[in-house]
C-alpha cells in the first residue's frame, strides 16, 4: 500500500474509531448499527496502536527538559545542609536554604509533569 492511500486510510479510521469510543455504545452494537466489519475495525485500531507506539518511543520524540542550574553561592559541598527534599519516584533532589524561588519553581513544575 503506497504512503498516500494508507494516510488517508489511517485518517478514516482513526475517525471512524474516535466516533466509536465516542458514542457510548459498546463496539459490537455501534459496528452493527454502523454496517462497520469488527475485523477490519479490530485490525485498524491495532495498525493506529501499534503506529502511535513507534511515535511515541520514536529516538526523535525526546522529552528531556534540561534544567539551568543559578548561580549559587560558593559552598562546601553542593548539598551541605540539606534542608528539605523531594522525592517522586526513583528520583529524589535535595534543596538547600540557598535555592531561588524561581528555581524551586521550576524543579516542582518538571517533577509534578515526570
Amino acid at each position: 500500500m503506497d504512503k498516500i492511500t494508507h494516510k488517508m486510510r489511517h485518517e478514516y479510521w482513526e475517525r471512524i474509531i474516535t466516533q466509536c469510543n465516542q458514542s457510548g455504545m459498546q463496539k459490537k452494537d455501534w459496528m452493527q448499527v454502523h454496517n462497520i466489519n469488527p475485523k477490519t475495525f479490530y485490525r485498524w485500531q491495532k495498525i493506529l496502536r501499534d503506529e502511535a507506539a513507534i511515535t511515541l518511543l520514536s529516538p526523535e520524540q525526546d522529552k528531556f527538559l534540561e534544567l539551568k542550574v543559578p548561580d549559587l553561592p560558593e559552598m562546601t559541598a553542593p548539598f551541605d545542609g540539606c534542608s528539605a527534599m523531594i522525592r517522586k519516584g526513583n528520583v529524589s533532589i535535595e534543596i538547600n536554604d540557598s535555592i531561588t524561588d524561581e528555581f524551586l519553581s521550576r524543579i516542582i513544575r518538571v517533577m509534578a509533569d515526570a
